[in-house]
C-alpha cells in the first residue's frame, strides 16, 4: 500500500488540514516536497533556488534537513507537523523494530522551556481530529506515546541525553544557540554524532534555526550543503518569504532599535559584527588539565579576589582568586560556583570563609544587586569594591594576556565552555562589547569571576613579594640578605603585600625578591 505523502496529509480533513487551515503554508510546502523528494511545480524552480542555492529539485528522499529560517517563520510549526507525519502517519519505521521494542522522535532544544513549544504544538496537532486523537495512547509532561509504539519526547541539548534508544527521527530546534548545561559549548555536532547511528533507516534529522553569526555548526552545515545536491538540504531564508502575514510594521520596529540583529533575526543574513572572543587554542593552553584549587601559600605574592554576585534564583553565584607570579603570568589558584537556586546570604557566608582562608579581607565585583552584597558581605568582615570595569571590558582587557599566554586556569569544562562561548561585537561607531553566547539561557558567572580576577592580578606591580615563615626561618624577598632588624619596619611599608609575622624572638630572614629600601 502506498505511504501517504506529508503533502497529501496536509490537505486531508483527517489529519493536518484542520490545524493548519489559518497559516499561509506556500513556501513551506515547497520546502516538504524537497525534503521528500517529491516533484515540484516548475513553477516554483525560482523559491526553490533561491532558499536551496541548487538548480535542480531533489529525487531522493533527504536523511538530513537544516533550515536557516527568520524569526517567526513558522519553522517550529512545520518541524512540528513533521514530527506528526513521521510517528503516525509514515509508519515504515516499525518495520525495522524488534516485537515489543518502541522508538523515539526526540524534540532537542536548548532547554525543556524551549521545547516545550514544539512539543505543545505537536499535542494540538494530534488532538485536532478524532482521527489523530485516536492514535494517542498517553501524555505525560515531557512524552506522547502513540499506540503504534513512537515515543514523542523532550530531549535538552546535550550529547549524553541522546544516546542509547531507536531514532524515527529527531528536531533540533534553534540549533544555532545550543549549550551544554555542564560547558557551556555548543554540542550540536556531538549531539548528531549521537543520533546519527541510532536513526532508523528512513529517519531524518532537521536542525531549524535562525541565523547568528559566520561560526558554528549551523555556519559550516551552510558552507558545506547550500548550494550542493544529495541527501543533505539547507534551506535558507528570511522571515516574509516562509510566513507572508507577519508582521512588516514589528520588522521595521526591530530594525530601528538594532540593524545588524534584525538583518540576523528576520532576514537571516549571517552576522559579520560579531565573532569568538577568545580562540579555542588560547583557551586550551591556559587550561590547565586535571589541574584543581591551589592552596594558600604565603610566599607569593598578594591575591585577588573577584565575585560575581547573584539573587539565588536564575543565575549562578561565582567567586575566583589569583596572584601574578615572578614572570607575570596570572595564576588563577580557586574559583567556585554555587548554581541556582541558593540561599544568596548563605553563598556569602561560605565564599567569605574562602577569602580569609586566603588571608583575604576584601573582594571585588560587578555591580549587581547595587549595595546588597556590599552589606551582605560587610557582616562577614569582607569589603566588597564595585569594579570599575564593565564585564566587556574586563573580557577585552584579558585578550592580550591571552595571546600572550599569560593565564593559566584550572582545568575546568564549564569554564572551558562559558569562555569559548563569548562572543565581540564591533557596533558601527568601532566599540566593542563582549555578549555571553547567543541566546537568553546563556550564561558566563564563573568566567565573569575567573577574567575579574585575572585583570586585578594582572595590575600588580611587583610579582614574587610575600614572606613564608616557620618556627627558625622567615623567607621574604632579596634572598641571601639577613635584615631581621628592620624586618617589621620593612613589612609596614609594603603592609598590603605581606603576611603578620607572629610576635617573638628575632628570626633569621632570608630575603627573596625585591623589598622596599629604607
Amino acid at each position: 500500500m502506498k505511504t501517504m505523502t506529508f503533502l497529501e496529509a496536509l490537505d486531508d480533513p483527517r489529519l493536518l488540514k484542520p490545524w493548519t487551515r489559518k497559516l499561509d503554508l506556500s513556501a513551506w510546502r515547497i520546502f516538504h516536497a524537497a525534503v521528500d523528494g517529491e516533484r515540484i511545480d516548475p513553477a516554483n524552480l525560482g523559491l526553490f533556488i533561491r532558499c536551496t542555492g541548487r538548480l535542480e529539485f531533489p529525487t531522493v528522499r533527504a536523511a538530513e534537513i537544516y533550515g536557516g529560517v527568520g524569526r517567526r517563520g513558522l519553522k517550529t510549526v512545520n518541524a512540528s507537523l513533521r514530527v506528526v507525519y513521521e510517528t503516525a502517519i509514515r509508519t515504515e519505521w516499525q518495520n525495522h523494530l524488534a516485537p515489543g521494542q518502541q522508538a523515539i522522535y526526540a524534540i532537542i532544544s536548548v532547554d525543556r522551556q524551549a521545547a516545550r513549544e514544539a512539543f505543545n504544538y505537536i499535542s494540538g496537532i494530534l488532538h485536532s481530529t478524532p482521527l489523530l486523537k485516536s492514535m494517542i495512547g498517553s501524555v505525560a509532561k515531557e512524552e506522547i506515546i502513540l499506540k503504534n509504539g513512537a515515543i514523542i519526547q523532550i530531549r535538552v541539548a546535550s550529547y549524553r541525553s541522546v544516546r542509547g534508544p531507536a531514532y524515527i527521527g529527531a528536531v533540533l530546534d534553534e540549533l544555532a544557540f545550543f549549550r551544554d548545561a555542564d560547558t557551556a559549548a555548543n554540542p550540536t555536532a556531538e549531539i548528531i554524532s549521537a543520533i546519527s547511528p541510532a536513526i532508523l533507516p528512513g529517519g531524518q534529522i532537521i536542525g531549524i534555526s535562525s541565523v547568528f553569526n559566520r561560526q558554528g555548526y549551523l555556519w559550516e552545515m551552510y558552507q558545506k550543503y547550500f548550494g550542493k545536491d544529495g541527501d543533505v538540504l539547507f534551506w535558507h531564508a528570511p522571515t516574509l518569504l516562509m510566513n507572508p502575514t507577519f508582521s512588516t510594521k514589528k520588522i521595521e520596529r526591530e530594525r530601528t532599535k538594532d540593524a545588524a540583529s534584525a538583518a540576523a533575526e528576520f532576514d537571516s543574513i549571517w552576522r559579520d559584527d560579531i565573532s569568538t572572543l577568545y580562540s579555542a587554542e588560547a583557551i586550551d593552553a591556559a587550561c590547565i588539565p586535571g589541574r584543581g584549587d591551589l592552596p594558600y601559600c604565603a610566599y607569593k605574592t598578594r591575591y585577588f579576589a573577584f565575585c560575581d554576585p547573584s539573587g539565588g534564583r536564575r543565575d549562578s553565584a561565582a567567586l575566583a582568586i589569583a596572584h601574578r607570579d615572578t614572570s607575570g603570568k596570572v595564576i588563577v589558584d580557586m574559583m567556585t560556583e554555587r548554581k541556582s537556586p541558593h540561599d544568596p546570604g548563605e553563598v556569602v557566608k561560605e565564599f567569605s570563609a574562602l577569602l580569609q582562608a586566603y588571608h583575604l579581607a576584601k573582594v571585588s565585583g560587578d555591580r549587581y544587586g547595587g549595595e546588597w552584597p556590599v552589606a551582605a558581605y560587610r557582616k562577614q568582615g569582607i569589603t566588597y569594591e564595585l569594579s570599575d570595569m564593565t564585564a566587556s571590558e574586563l573580557y577585552l582587557a584579558a585578550l592580550p594576556l591571552f595571546s600572550g599566554g599569560m593565564i593559566e586556569l584550572p582545568g575546568s569544562d564549564r569554564l572551558r565552555g562559558q569562555l569559548c562561548s563569548l562572543m565581540r561585537r564591533t557596533s558601527t561607531g568601532g566599540k566593542d562589547s563582549v555578549i555571553a553566547g547567543q541566546s537568553d539561557s546563556s550564561h558566563s558567572d564563573l568566567a565573569n569571576a575567573a577574567i575579574g580576577a585575572v585583570i586585578l592580578a594582572s595590575q600588580e606591580k611587583h610579582g614574587g613579594a610575600g614572606i613564608c615563615f616557620s618556627d627558625t626561618y622567615i623567607y621574604g624577598p632579596n634572598a641571601g640578605e639577613k635584615d631581621s632588624e628592620s624586618l617589621e619596619n620593612r613589612t609596614r611599608q609594603c603592609k598590603s603585600s605581606w603576611d603578620v609575622i607572629p610576635a617573638g624572638p628575632p628570626k633569621q630572614v632570608i630575603i627573596m625578591g625585591n623589598l622596599p629600601k629604607k
